[in-house]
């Protein structure tokens, strides 16, 4: 995931590198089934857990779409993006924010916790907007 293919033409080379992330995440949510003692979830995890900047953000969508199919994950999904919420701002996690966000509300089932972490990152996007219109 750290080395992708070159950039093809007509493509603008961030959204392609995004589409590659993605690509090369989503087979892993069928390397195998269930989840606390899967393969899938050490692969997705450790992805989440490793080069800390937005690369992390593609096993989170997938587990988001595991989690869209199985409540028992989207416990687990929702956990795991509080823990990183918890980690705040300014730290390597935070890249991940947006992920977190897109990818709890495509599961449309998370914690109190998650949803203040949703409605403070939408109110930050709207001062931004009113700062940037001002």
């Amino acid at each position: 995931m750290v080395h992708p293919p070159a950039t093809p033409p007509g493509w603008e080379e961030w959204d392609w590198i995004i589409v590659i992330q993605l690509a090369r995440a989503f087979p892993m949510v069928f390397l195998d089934s269930g989840w606390d003692d899967s393969s899938r979830k050490a692969v997705l995890t450790s992805l989440i857990d490793g080069p800390l900047d937005w690369s992390g953000a593609a096993p989170l969508i997938a587990i988001a779409l595991l989690a869209r199919q199985d409540t028992r994950i989207a416990i687990k999904f929702d956990r795991i993006c509080c823990d990183l919420w918890n980690f705040g701002p300014g730290s390597a996690k935070w890249p991940l924010e947006q992920a977190m966000v897109f990818g709890l509300i495509v599961v449309y089932a998370y914690s109190e916790e998650a949803k203040a972490h949703i409605n403070d990152d939408f109110e930050r996007l709207r001062r931004e907007q009113k700062e940037e219109g001002q």
